[in-house]
């Protein structure tokens, strides 16, 4: 019984090892000892990891764009989504040349601001 115990120890450390060696692996610590194949297979796991994590951040951000444009539909009682894509296509024109000016039709009040700049 005894040993038993004693082997599935040997295994948890054995495991716990692995793991920790890995995390040190994916923060570029202890390269030194990987070889070629070893490093591009650790690369093509980094990029899958990335594409994963920006694709969950792009999501994310969708959805809060989506959430305030609701919430400015409501507050302004703009009539539509394409009224409020217009007005947005406005303001940033008007950013972009530095004529800083209200839309006339709907405003936005100075408390809301809208990012809408996305790595794909």
């Amino acid at each position: 019984y005894l040993d038993y115990w004693l082997e599935e120890a040997r295994k948890l450390t054995e495991q716990s090892d692995t793991l920790a060696n890995s995390v040190r692996q994916l923060m570029g610590d202890g390269l030194q000892s990987l070889s070629i194949s070893d490093l591009q297979t650790l690369e093509m796991r980094m990029e899958k990891g990335l594409a994963c994590v920006r694709s969950t951040k792009d999501q994310l951000l969708f959805e809060k764009i989506e959430d305030l444009h609701t919430r400015i539909e409501e507050s302004q009682g703009c009539k539509s989504r394409t009224e409020i894509d217009s007005l947005a296509q406005i303001d940033m024109q008007n950013v972009e040349t530095g004529n800083l000016e209200k839309s006339p039709q709907c405003s936005y009040t100075d408390d809301v601001v809208i990012q809408t700049a996305l790595q794909l």
